[in-house]
């Protein structure tokens, strides 16, 4: 009598279904960890992006030079309660001689930047908007408020996104 050492056919058919059972939570343990990662990278950008918009805004009312507020006005209300803010900022992007910076809410949910040589005017928007340069600076925004105080000291800005998140932040202008 020989003793033959060998696997039967059941033995390997059971061994390649208990592989691929566990090949198959693997993947899916694989797919949770690449979605998680994803929102994570996702909220992370989302925080990025935040902490860039609250800089440029910090940056645009820490440069502001005082305006003459009796002849215009800083902050303006449209028709959706959101406000216009107009400043003249040597934070420039694009062109040193564009030194009136505007915020406003656009149609789309989109923040805008706005560098201009003249003072933004709500009356005359063609001719201002022709030379200018526009930056959407966020997307996503469903409010935009902005509140002046101390005769354009201080600053308060809140910012409330279509996902919910908020931004609140106080500047305090040492040159208004």
């Amino acid at each position: 009598m020989r003793n033959k050492k060998s696997f039967t056919l059941i033995e390997v058919m059971i061994s390649i279904a208990l592989f691929s059972i566990i090949i198959l939570f693997l993947y899916q343990t694989l797919d949770m960890n690449q979605k998680s990662n994803n929102f994570y990278e996702n909220k992370l950008e989302s925080f990025q992006n935040q902490d860039n918009l609250k800089f440029v805004i910090y940056e645009d009312i820490l440069d502001n030079i005082a305006i003459d507020t009796n002849k215009t006005k800083v902050i303006v209300e449209d028709k959706n309660n959101n406000m216009i803010l107009r400043l003249n900022s040597s934070n420039t992007f694009h062109n040193p001689f564009f030194n009136n910076i505007t915020y406003l809410l656009g149609k789309n949910g989109e923040l805008l930047r706005i560098e201009s040589k003249e003072y933004f005017n709500t009356d005359n928007l063609y001719d201002v908007l022709k030379d200018s340069y526009v930056d959407t600076i966020y997307s996503g925004v469903e409010k935009f408020r902005v509140v002046q105080k101390n005769k354009g000291k201080e600053y308060a800005v809140y910012i409330r996104f279509e996902d919910g998140e908020k931004i609140f932040l106080t500047v305090s202008n040492p040159k208004g």
